[in-house]
């Protein structure tokens, strides 16, 4: 187990290592952070290695006394065993005003974090570096489809592919 988990944190360590074609991906401006906080649960994602086999995703997200952010992510294997990780998260440098994070599970190493669009109630669209990495995360554990019809509209009106995605 330590070894998958340690395989994931490289992995989203060099998320940003393979660019993509797309634009260059930037947080949401005017990022409110206090209104990001709490439980996201993960409703689409690129595949990706560290989560495979893993259902009822989720992730939560609190403010710390120091600044940072404590995340817990947690998921069920196919086996039903409950697995989680928990990790801390702070504003890139430079940047506490747009949604852009860096996430770390095995500090000192940190990977970016973008929330890329996002309306603090109901849906995020967050990715790392670029979409290799990328995830629609609601607020509760199921959309509706006319919901999820706006969220790929908006990835789509900010040039996000949304081909790869994998729906639970």
């Amino acid at each position: 187990m330590k070894i998958t988990l340690f395989l994931a944190a490289l992995m989203l360590l060099c998320s940003g290592c393979n660019e993509d074609k797309s634009a260059a991906l930037r947080g949401v401006e005017n990022f409110r952070i206090d209104d990001y906080m709490g439980t996201w649960y993960e409703i689409a994602r690129t595949p990706n290695f560290f989560e495979r086999g893993l259902s009822d995703v989720k992730a939560v997200y609190t403010k710390r006394p120091d600044g940072k952010i404590s995340v817990v992510n947690s998921g069920i294997k196919k086996s039903g065993k409950k697995v989680y990780i928990t990790g801390s998260a702070r504003p890139r440098s430079g940047r506490d005003s747009r949604g852009e994070l860096e996430v770390s599970f095995f500090p000192p190493f940190y990977s970016p974090y973008l929330v890329l669009a996002t309306d603090y109630t109901s849906f995020a669209i967050v990715s790392g570096k670029n979409t290799e990495y990328l995830w629609i995360l609601a607020r509760e554990p199921h959309l509706t489809h006319s919901q999820t019809d706006r969220i790929l509209a908006i990835m789509k009106e900010l040039g996000i592919p949304d081909k790869n995605l994998f729906f639970h």
